[in-house]
């Protein structure tokens, strides 16, 4: 069944609909079936970013979400999990004097804060 447009893909409308889909519309289903499960973010860019990203982009053949989710990647794969167990382990006993008020001395630094 032909659609509309004559893409060949009757799910598909007319291409006019979707000047961003630089594919062949008959190679549209591995189009869908390869991004669809991602999840679409908007963000804000500025012009130099934006500048910055389409000559990489440019440079390397990518696309541009291609590009941002390689950046996110590269930046996300820096971050390390907290150790919990080794920064308490590192922190104990560094400040020995330390005390806690009891919770009866809480209530009256919160009035005195607040008057």
């Amino acid at each position: 069944m032909k659609s509309k447009g004559g893409s060949g893909c009757w799910w598909l409308p007319r291409r006019s609909y979707f000047p961003f889909l630089l594919i062949d519309p008959e190679k549209a289903g591995l189009y869908v079936a390869l991004y669809m499960p991602a999840i679409r973010t908007q963000v804000y860019l500025t012009k130099e970013q934006r500048q910055k990203l389409d000559s990489r982009r440019r440079r390397e053949h990518k696309t541009l979400a291609a590009v941002v989710r390689d950046a996110i990647d590269a930046y996300v794969s820096k971050e390390k999990p907290a150790d919990v167990r080794k920064t308490l382990d590192e922190t104990f006993g560094v400040a020995p004097k330390f005390s806690v008020p009891s919770r009866d001395e809480w209530g009256q630094y919160a009035r005195r804060v607040r008057t």
